[in-house]
C-alpha cells in the first residue's frame, strides 16, 4: 500500500486534505490501466505532514517491517471489522436487517444499514460515509448517491417494514410514545415551522417528531414526521391509526402530561386502548384530588427511588365519578418539591426584576398579572412592584412535592410508579438521537427527503437501543470496557481482518483484553477466536 505518489485532494465539507495513494492496474486483454486511489490519511494543508489513519500503519507494520520489497508477505488489504461485527451480531438479533430486506430488497437494505452504522459508530454528516463505508468493506454510498436513496424512502415504500416490524413487535404490548422538535436552517422543507422547540431554540424552525417505542425491550416500533407548530395533544390519532392499519394495536400507551386532553382519553377508550399519564398540575380537579389526599399518601406504601429518595403514594379509584374502572395515584416526593421550589422561586425573581427593570417580556404576561401589581411613583414614572401574593406564601401554599398518574392499567400506585419511570428510557433515546446520531439539526433542505433521513436515523437507533439492552446486561468487568454504545463501539474499532496476497489464509489482529470480554459477551467468539461462521462474513453478512 506504500507504492505510488502521494496526492492531496481538498474536501470542502470538511476543511482538510484527503491524502491518497495510487495503485495503477494493467489490463493486458484492454491495453489499459486503471487508477484506484486508496486513502491513506488526511492533511491540514497541501504538501503538509500526513496524518496517517490506522488502516494504513496497520498495513504497513504487518507487511514493511524492514522495507516491503524484502518482505515474503505482502499485505492486500485491512478491512476495520470490529464495529460492523457487533452491529451485525446485534441486527441479526433485532431482526432489523431481516425485516429490511424482506420489505425492501436486498440491495436497498444494504445502503440502508451501512448509513445506519455509520450513524450509530460516529454521528457525523450522511455526506460523508463514503471513506468510512470503504474501510470497512461496506456498500458505499458518496454524497450525490445518498441524495439519490433518501427521496425513494417515502412514507409509502417504507409501509410494508413497517408493517412487519410493528406486527411482530407491538401488537398488545404497552408502548410509550413521545414526540421531540429538530430544528433546521433549511428554507426550502415545507414541514418545518416554529413551534414549541424542546431544545429551546425558538429562533429556529423545526419539525416534530412522534415516535412509540416497546416499553419492555426500549426498540423503536414507529415514528412519524410531523409539522413543527403542531402541540403533542393533536398528534395521538394519526399514530394510531397508522398501528391499526398494520394490525399492531397496542394494549395501552404510556405517555407523558403533554398529551393529556379529555379528547385524547375519550379516543384511547374508544379504540380500546389502555393509558397510563400524569394529569396536568393546571387542572382543578387534580388539584382538588390532591387537595382532599395529601396526608393520605403517607397512609400507604412508599417507594425508595433510584436517587435515593422516597416517593409515597395513594390510590383514588375512579376519580372523576365516571363509573369507569380507572385509577388516580396520588404521590408526594420530597426530593420533586425541592426541585419545583427552586425553579419556582427562580422564575419569580427573574420576572420581578424583568418588570423592575421596566423591560417586560409578554411571554409571561399570565405570570405577571397572577403574582405582581405594577404603579408608577414620582416625576420620571419609576415602576414600583407590589406582590400579589408573596414568594414566601406562594412556596409554602403551593403543592410542589405532589402530582397524579391517571391510568387504567395498573391499581397499584407503587407499581404504576414503576411501569411509568420505565418510559425515561425515551427520553435517553432522544438524547442519543440528537447527541450521538447526528438528528440534533435536520441537515435535510427539501421535504421529499425528510421521510428517508429521518427513516435511516430510526434503524441506527434501532442497533444503538438493541446495544445498550446487551450492554446492561454485561458483568461488571466487561462493563469497565464498555459502558455505553458509543464506549463498546470504540474499543472494538481497530479490530481488524489482514488478507494477504497469494495462498495465505486471512486472519484477524490480535484482541485486546476488553475486546476479547465484549465479543465473548455478545456470543462473537469461540475460545480465543472469532467464530469461523463470522470469520466468512468479511464483505456482506447481515446486508445480503
Amino acid at each position: 500500500m506504500s507504492e505510488g505518489k502521494y496526492h492531496y485532494i481538498w474536501e470542502k465539507s470538511r476543511k482538510l486534505y484527503r491524502v491518497v495513494v495510487d495503485k495503477p492496474e494493467y489490463n493486458p486483454a484492454t491495453k489499459k490501466t486503471r487508477h484506484h486511489y486508496v486513502t491513506v490519511g488526511k492533511a491540514k494543508g497541501k504538501d503538509a505532514p500526513i496524518e496517517f489513519g490506522e488502516k494504513f500503519k496497520l498495513a504497513s507494520r504487518l507487511s514493511d517491517p524492514g522495507g516491503a520489497e524484502q518482505s515474503p508477505i505482502r499485505v492486500k488489504d485491512v478491512i476495520l471489522s470490529g464495529e460492523k461485527l457487533v452491529l451485525d451480531k446485534i441486527g441479526n438479533e433485532s431482526g432489523l436487517g431481516e425485516c429490511l430486506r424482506s420489505a425492501l430488497g436486498k440491495e436497498k437494505a444494504g445502503k440502508i444499514m451501512s448509513l445506519a452504522y455509520y450513524l450509530v459508530c460516529t454521528g457525523d454528516a450522511l455526506c460523508s460515509a463514503e471513506e468510512w463505508q470503504g474501510e470497512r468493506k461496506l456498500p458505499v454510498l458518496p454524497g450525490p448517491r445518498v441524495s439519490e436513496l433518501l427521496p425513494e424512502l417515502t412514507s409509502e415504500s417504507c409501509a410494508p417494514f413497517f408493517r412487519s416490524w410493528s406486527k411482530a413487535k407491538a401488537k398488545g404490548k404497552r408502548l410509550c410514545y413521545d414526540i421531540t422538535s429538530i430544528s433546521t436552517y433549511a428554507d426550502g422543507n415545507d414541514m418545518a415551522e416554529f413551534g414549541y422547540n424542546r431544545d429551546h431554540e425558538g429562533w429556529l424552525r423545526q419539525i416534530n417528531l412522534a415516535v412509540v417505542s416497546d416499553q419492555d425491550a426500549h426498540i423503536p416500533l414507529a415514528f412519524r414526521p410531523l409539522s413543527g407548530s403542531l402541540s403533542d395533544s393533536v398528534t395521538l390519532d394519526a399514530t394510531l391509526r397508522d398501528f391499526e392499519a398494520y394490525d399492531a394495536k397496542p394494549y395501552g400507551l404510556v405517555m407523558d402530561r403533554g398529551f393529556y386532553s379529555q379528547g385524547n382519553l375519550d379516543l384511547l377508550s374508544a379504540r380500546g386502548v389502555k393509558v397510563m399519564i400524569p394529569v396536568p398540575s393546571s387542572l382543578k380537579w387534580a388539584r382538588d384530588l390532591i387537595g382532599r389526599h395529601k396526608d393520605d399518601v403517607f397512609s400507604q406504601d412508599c417507594h425508595t427511588d433510584s436517587d435515593g429518595g422516597t416517593t409515597f403514594g395513594y390510590t383514588v379509584y375512579d376519580p372523576l365519578g365516571e363509573g369507569k374502572r380507572v385509577w388516580a395515584h396520588v404521590y408526594y416526593s420530597p426530593s420533586i418539591e425541592t426541585a419545583r421550589k427552586e425553579k419556582f422561586a427562580k422564575q419569580y425573581m427573574d420576572r420581578r426584576g424583568e418588570l423592575e427593570k421596566g423591560i417586560p417580556d409578554e411571554r409571561y404576561r399570565k405570570f405577571y398579572d397572577e403574582y405582581f401589581t405594577v404603579s408608577t411613583r414620582g416625576r420620571g414614572g419609576k415602576p414600583h412592584i407590589a406582590e400579589v401574593t408573596p414568594l414566601k406564601d406562594v412556596l409554602s401554599g403551593m403543592n410542589f412535592g405532589y402530582w397524579v398518574l391517571y391510568t387504567d392499567i395498573e391499581k397499584d400506585a407503587m407499581k404504576a410508579l414503576e411501569d411509568y419511570r420505565t418510559r425515561s428510557f425515551i427520553e435517553a433515546g432522544f438524547d442519543d438521537l440528537k447527541g450521538a446520531t447526528d438528528a440534533k439539526r435536520l441537515r435535510v433542505h427539501h421535504s421529499g427527503s425528510v421521510f428517508g433521513r429521518l427513516f435511516i436515523q430510526f434503524c441506527a437507533q434501532v442497533l444503538r437501543s438493541g446495544l445498550r439492552n446487551r450492554i446492561n446486561s454485561f458483568p461488571a468487568d466487561t462493563k469497565k470496557y464498555a459502558s455505553s454504545p458509543g464506549a463498546l463501539l470504540s474499543r472494538v474499532r481497530h479490530y481488524s481482518k489482514v488478507s494477504y496476497r497469494g495462498k495465505y489464509k486471512s486472519q484477524y489482529t490480535e484482541m485486546t483484553k476488553g475486546q476479547r470480554l465484549i465479543f465473548k459477551e455478545l456470543g462473537l467468539i469461540d475460545g480465543k477466536a472469532i467464530k469461523e461462521s463470522e470469520d466468512e462474513t468479511d464483505t456482506e453478512s447481515l446486508l445480503n
